[in-house]
């Protein structure tokens, strides 16, 4: 079996197969975040996990993600649309939510 470390506290962890530890972890987030906005959504206003700028209340104006199952704001529903036409997939480790784990966000 191949196993793999956690960036950022080294626990080893199988991964799913083709995905990077950092992927795996960001896609994980992402579950949960996804938890978050279908308890809290309607109640106040959230990030958006994609960009990190306010979303709609509810999910009224808000997109479901074409790559991962979580609702992201108009803009980045927009943006997809236009990544998808050229193929350019915006990579999970470019989005804000993954960048605040990995304490990347200058």
């Amino acid at each position: 079996m191949d196993e793999s470390k956690c960036p950022m506290c080294g626990s080893s962890f199988l991964p799913i197969k083709g995905m990077t530890a950092a992927e795996h972890l960001s896609k994980s987030l992402l579950s949960l975040y996804r938890e978050i906005q279908d308890e809290y959504a309607a109640e106040i206003p959230l990030p958006c996990p994609r960009c990190g700028d306010k979303m709609n209340s509810a999910h009224n104006g808000n997109n479901v993600s074409r790559y991962n199952d979580i609702l992201i704001c108009d803009e980045c529903g927009t943006d997809e649309i236009e990544r998808e036409a050229s193929d350019k997939e915006l990579p999970i480790s470019e989005w804000h939510i993954a960048k605040i784990a990995f304490h990347c966000v200058k």
